[in-house]
């Protein structure tokens, strides 16, 4: 039997990081692109956001589901005594831009462009705070 190596939490900590900022760099050129549509930008600030919120949940070693919804993340950093630096109204709103985007029109509220930028700014800041190396 195969079995499979789990990083360390505070491995799987950074990972997730360096994917978010891989996120947050297609989300930086897809919003500047005139020829993408929005929602495409937008699953990528979605996704960075997830990334962030997972994280630190590995950071604080808590139970980390497979799950896209991430006001259900930040419920569960809330429940291990980590709040999150934004409002769960804009939570709901970027869950909606996970996988079904590229099959469904979404046609829900969507956020300005600028306002994710800075949402997208202030959990990745915040993550890394909370995402800090071990003592040698």
């Amino acid at each position: 039997m195969i079995r499979h190596r789990h990083p360390a939490p505070h491995d799987e900590a950074e990972r997730l990081l360096k994917l978010a900022d891989r996120d947050i760099a297609a989300f930086h050129a897809l919003k500047q692109h005139p020829e993408v549509e929005g929602s495409a930008a937008l699953f990528h600030a979605r996704g960075a956001i997830e990334k962030c919120l997972r994280a630190v949940l590995f950071e604080r070693q808590a139970d980390v589901p497979r799950s896209h919804d991430l006001t259900r993340l930040a419920i569960l950093l809330n429940d291990n005594g980590v709040m999150v630096p934004c409002p769960m109204r804009d939570l709901d709103l970027l869950s909606a831009y996970t996988v079904h985007f590229r099959y469904d029109e979404i046609e829900s509220d969507r956020p300005d462009l600028p306002r994710v930028d800075q949402f997208v700014v202030t959990v990745r800041q915040w993550a890394a705070s909370l995402i800090v190396a071990p003592p040698a």
